[in-house]
């Protein structure tokens, strides 16, 4: 079976937009040839796009989103090319949430007294499925051809104890995220809050050691799989 695939980005950036860094291969297998990665065991096409929003940093750039932007095909292309049965559900989630993190750890290595930060959301293309990462205060919605927008995913905006509870049934998303913003490890202290606000990032070192009281800040994402059909039409990343 082939799949025509069209991918076209645009976007209204805020006045931070120096932090903003994002990347779009259309063919994902091509360059994964160019590192010798074949990903012909997997289904086609494939393709990649990645947001990253920086945070915490000068309007001269953000060394945090530059760092990511830079590495993160790096981290997932080897992992998607050393199985070579075919890819279920939960695979595809662990491999990008082993390649969030893993790139973390490498900025961290790389940048070790960096403050910088910066939330992501990458939206990977396999055959008919969307798998979509998100992290920090990114939130991620499908578009469908009758006009109408699905929420898929929620940013990990910490709660505000001053606003009015909303009705979760309301706004509950139409495919619900993997792992709840609301369980134990994503509640952050009151300083960190006034940091940072939301509750996973990459960078932040500094509110990630131990002696910090943000213990909570993680740079592990969320991730679905969402299997598109003829009403799809694309997908947005909101930051």
């Amino acid at each position: 079976q082939s799949f025509d695939l069209s991918v076209s980005v645009g976007g209204f950036c805020h006045e931070r937009a120096s932090q903003v860094r994002n990347v779009v291969v259309k063919d994902l297998a091509k360059a994964a040839q160019a590192m010798r990665l074949p990903l012909d065991h997997l289904d086609h096409p494939i393709a990649m796009y990645a947001l990253f929003d920086g945070h915490r940093s000068s309007a001269k750039g953000n060394v945090c989103a530059e760092f990511c932007a830079k590495h993160f095909h790096g981290k997932l292309l080897p992992r998607l090319a050393a199985f070579r049965g075919y890819w279920v559900d939960d695979r595809l989630k662990a491999a990008m949430r082993e390649s969030f993190e893993e790139l973390d750890t490498s900025f961290a290595e790389k940048h070790p007294e960096s403050s910088h930060g910066c939330c992501a959301a990458v939206g990977l293309l396999v055959g008919d499925r969307l798998v979509v990462a998100s992290l920090g205060d990114v939130a991620c919605c499908a578009n469908l051809h009758n006009g109408e927008t699905r929420l898929l995913m929620r940013a990990h905006a910490v709660p505000d104890p001053d606003a009015e509870e909303e009705d979760d049934e309301d706004d509950a998303p139409a495919t619900p995220a993997c792992g709840s913003a609301s369980s134990a490890e994503d509640v952050m202290s009151a300083a960190a809050a006034r940091a940072v606000p939301w509750t996973r990032a990459f960078g932040d070192l500094d509110l990630k050691r131990p002696k910090s009281a943000a213990m909570a800040l993680s740079a592990t994402p969320d991730v679905i799989v969402l299997r598109l059909q003829q009403e799809h039409h694309g997908f947005a990343f909101l930051y």
